[in-house]
């Protein structure tokens, strides 16, 4: 496992999500239910399809990737985040004034 390699398609994976923002280069501004959570909905799904989970999305837009164990029957473990946002949220392209 090349620790370096994994990091850095995280990186370029989490940069390449910002730009899904209705206010580019002022933060990530993706309501719920807009074109940008849609389209950032719909890459999530593709880098996780591509990294082996299997993936499902219900009916309010909640994305889920599951990578199965051996044994199916055991609990599993989950963690989880949102990719929506607030209002010019989270990554600053700019300096603020």
């Amino acid at each position: 496992m090349d620790l370096k390699k994994i990091t850095t398609e995280i990186a370029d994976d989490l940069d390449f999500l910002k730009t899904f923002t209705a206010t580019p280069g002022n933060g990530c501004t993706r309501m719920p239910f807009t074109r940008e959570t849609r389209d950032a909905a719909e890459y999530l799904k593709k880098i996780m399809k591509e990294a082996g989970l299997e993936v499902r999305e219900d009916c309010v837009g909640n994305v889920f990737g599951v990578l199965p164990g051996k044994d199916r029957s055991l609990p599993c473990i989950m963690a989880g985040s949102h990719y929506d946002s607030v209002y010019n949220g989270g990554i600053m392209t700019e300096s603020p004034a």
